[in-house]
């Protein structure tokens, strides 16, 4: 706890954890009350920093875990699995844009939240903004629980921060990797149109005649002529 920085408030029974930005700076706290549980970040939005755990005399590998709460923070640190381990400011809310410069020093970011649909949408929708091709996801199932169940049931941690599997494939192509392409198409149509059909002016106006590495099927109902073509 003490390489967290923290400090307890005895009168309130809160413990508040600096959040750290850029050049080491606190630009706020996340404060965890004990009686009842719960989690409150201060400020409200915006922030600029997270919770950050590194393990002491640990190689700097370029890889650190993100979790949501300040529980599955303490969860890993007691097993000892990670050299470093970040807390999200927001929980599971937000992901506040002046918070993805900070994590720019880092080659692998593996998301560890919950195993229930919010979580599964999350993590996907924050991988988004950290860039998916760095993002790795602990898949949430009953035998890879969040870190504190996890801890509670005693399962080996090394074995499911292992089996963390990539969010890109690079055999999978998107919108966002080809809409620039898309765009040059569309502003150079006329460069970019294949060989014209002699026998079928209609379809030239539709296909823009015939391109290398296209296949074009041509169905219809029965009786509508297909044979004719």
């Amino acid at each position: 706890m003490s390489q967290l920085n923290c400090f307890y408030n005895k009168a309130i029974n809160v413990i508040y954890f600096p959040l750290i930005g850029l050049n080491a700076s606190i630009v706020g706290y996340k404060l965890l009350s004990t009686k009842p549980q719960k989690e409150e970040t201060i400020p409200a939005s915006e922030v600029s920093g997270c919770i950050e755990y590194r393990r002491y005399y640990s190689k700097n590998d370029g890889t650190a875990i993100i979790v949501s709460t300040i529980d599955d923070l303490l969860a890993i640190m007691s097993k000892q699995s990670s050299n470093v381990i970040i807390c999200l400011p927001y929980n599971l809310r937000s992901l506040p844009q002046q918070l993805l410069p900070y994590m720019e020093s880092f080659k692998k970011l593996i998301l560890w939240f919950g195993n229930d649909e919010v979580s599964w949408y999350t993590a996907k929708h924050f991988a988004k903004k950290l860039n998916e091709k760095r993002c790795y996801l602990i898949r949430p199932t009953d035998s890879q629980p969040r870190p504190k169940l996890a801890a509670e049931m005693n399962y080996n941690f090394n074995n499911i921060i292992k089996n963390a599997q990539p969010l890109w494939h690079k055999s999978i192509i998107t919108f966002q990797d080809l809409k620039e392409e898309i765009l040059i198409n569309l502003q150079n149509s006329d460069k970019v149109e294949g060989v014209k059909w002699k026998r079928y002016t209609h379809l030239n106006r539709i296909l823009k005649g015939h391109r290398r590495g296209e296949f074009t099927i041509l169905t219809g109902p029965t009786g509508c002529g297909k044979q004719l073509l």
